[in-house]
């Protein structure tokens, strides 16, 4: 506020300067006005160094309340365990206001019963591959169609082949293949590959 009043009455001087150079008649008239403006030059730089040195030197005034208030939804990083930066901006009753703010907004969250997971009556892809350990093209059940042949028309119904082995098992597989997605009778879906789901249950 000091430097905003200092720099609004130096652009006045300079007015008054410009204006007494076109009005003023005689050189005398002219030295004394020049006088009165020096001097009061002079005065408002005295005053705005003087505003620049107290905010510069003079520590700005803390309010302990209104800063702890606003630092209770701060999201840095804490320093409540160093005591020197603790006890440089709270004192025993503001600390002791900061808690009881902080109590008032303690939420207690009861516990729950834990969600029973539905029953499924069929495995999942990954039940499957993590329970069976031989490899892709493997013969470990029956087919009725004994030809291989080609299974791309019954795997391009699926979006995936994850799918489509989960629509396998679903269906009655590994035993059965009612969709023609197993022909090899491998117990794995079109290209699916049970290699990912092992991997991840080994490491």
């Amino acid at each position: 506020m000091k430097w905003k009043k200092f720099m609004m009455r130096t652009a006045i001087l300079f007015s008054v300067i410009v204006f007494s150079t076109a009005c003023v008649p005689t050189t005398e008239q002219y030295a004394n006005s020049m006088n009165s403006v020096s001097n009061v030059l002079e005065s408002s730089l005295i005053t705005g160094r003087k505003a620049i040195e107290d905010a510069l030197t003079k520590p700005k005034k803390r309010d302990l309340n209104n800063e702890t208030a606003e630092n209770l939804g701060n999201a840095s990083i804490s320093d409540e365990q160093n005591f020197e930066a603790v006890s440089s901006r709270e004192t025993i009753e503001s600390d002791a206001k900061r808690r009881k703010r902080q109590s008032a907004k303690y939420i207690l969250i009861k516990p729950v019963e834990v969600p029973v997971r539905p029953r499924i009556r069929h495995l999942t892809p990954i039940q499957f591959a993590v329970s069976t350990k031989h490899p892709v093209g493997k013969r470990m059940y029956t087919r009725l169609n004994v030809s291989i042949g080609n299974v791309t028309k019954p795997c391009s119904k699926y979006q995936s082949d994850e799918l489509a082995q989960f629509v396998f098992l679903k269906s009655g597989g590994p035993t059965f293949d009612s969709r023609g997605v197993d022909p090899d009778g491998d117990g794995y879906a079109c290209d699916w590959d049970p290699a990912v789901y092992r991997n991840l249950k080994n490491n």
